[in-house]
C-alpha cells in the first residue's frame, strides 16, 4: 500500500508548437461527446469535451516524434506506444482511456503520409477531486474568488471561483489524493500532476518530449 503522506507530487510539461524540436498535433474533422466532464457539486465544467471517433491528427514537424505528443482538440495528449506499454507493465493508475490515433495528414502543408508513422495513442488523464491548497499555493488573482465558491471545484476556473494570474509553489491539500498516478487536481484544470512513482518510470524509460517538475517548484503565469 503506498503512503500518501510520503508521496511527493510533480507537473508533467508536454513540448507544445513554440517549442520546435518535437512533432505537435492537431485533432482532423473533430467529432466530440456534447458532455463535459463535471464538478459533482456544482456541474461546472472541468475539463474538455470528450474527443469521438473517428480519432483522426494532423501531426506538425513530424520529423521527431516524442513519446510524449502535444494533441490540440482533443486527447490530453498523445503517447508512443513505449509510453502505452510502460503504463500497462507498471500498471500505473490515473489514464481514464486510451485509443489508437489515424495520422493523416503531416507537415504545415497537411499533405498525406509517405511513410508510417510510428504508433501513437490518445491518451485521456482523470479528472480527480485531488485539490489545490490555494491558502498555502503562491498565487496572485486577476479576479478574486467570490465568498461563494464551489468547495469542491473552487477557487479557480472563473466565475465565482476567480481567475488566475500565476500560480507558484504548488500544494495539494491533505487527503484528497486517491492514489492515482496521473491525474488532474479539480480546482486546477488541464494541469496533469505526476506520483512519485509515475516519475521514476518516466525517468527510467527516458521519455521524449516531457519535463517532470517538483510541485514546489513549478509556475504558471495566466496571460499577459
Amino acid at each position: 500500500v503506498r503512503s500518501k503522506k510520503m508521496n511527493r507530487f510533480f507537473i508533467l510539461e508536454i513540448g507544445s508548437l513554440t517549442q520546435y524540436k518535437y512533432a505537435w498535433a492537431e485533432v482532423v474533422d473533430q467529432n466530440v461527446a456534447v458532455s463535459p466532464p463535471q464538478c459533482p457539486k456544482c456541474k461546472r465544467a472541468i475539463g474538455m469535451l470528450p474527443w469521438l471517433p473517428p480519432y483522426n491528427a494532423w501531426l506538425k514537424q513530424p520529423q521527431n516524434i516524442g513519446d510524449f505528443v502535444s494533441c490540440f482538440g482533443g486527447a490530453t495528449f498523445l503517447g508512443s506506444e513505449r509510453f502505452l506499454k510502460a503504463l500497462q507493465k507498471y500498471k500505473l493508475k490515473g489514464v481514464e482511456r486510451s485509443y489508437p490515433i489515424q495520422i493523416v495528414k503531416i507537415g504545415s502543408r497537411g499533405k498525406s503520409p509517405q511513410e508510417e508513422i510510428p504508433k501513437l495513442f490518445g491518451i485521456d488523464i482523470q479528472h480527480t477531486l485531488c485539490r489545490v491548497d490555494y491558502n498555502s499555493s503562491k498565487v496572485k488573482w486577476t479576479e478574486p474568488p467570490k465568498p461563494n465558491y464551489c468547495s469542491i471545484c473552487g477557487p479557480g476556473g472563473g466565475a465565482e471561483g476567480g481567475i488566475l494570474k500565476s500560480i507558484s509553489k504548488i500544494v495539494l491539500e491533505p487527503n484528497t489524493w486517491s492514489g492515482e498516478d496521473f491525474f488532474i487536481p479539480i480546482n486546477l484544470s488541464g494541469t496533469i500532476c505526476l506520483s512519485e512513482n509515475a516519475k521514476e518510470i518516466i525517468n527510467k524509460y527516458e521519455f521524449t518530449n516531457c519535463n517532470v517538475i517538483p510541485l514546489e517548484e513549478w509556475n504558471l503565469t495566466f496571460g499577459p
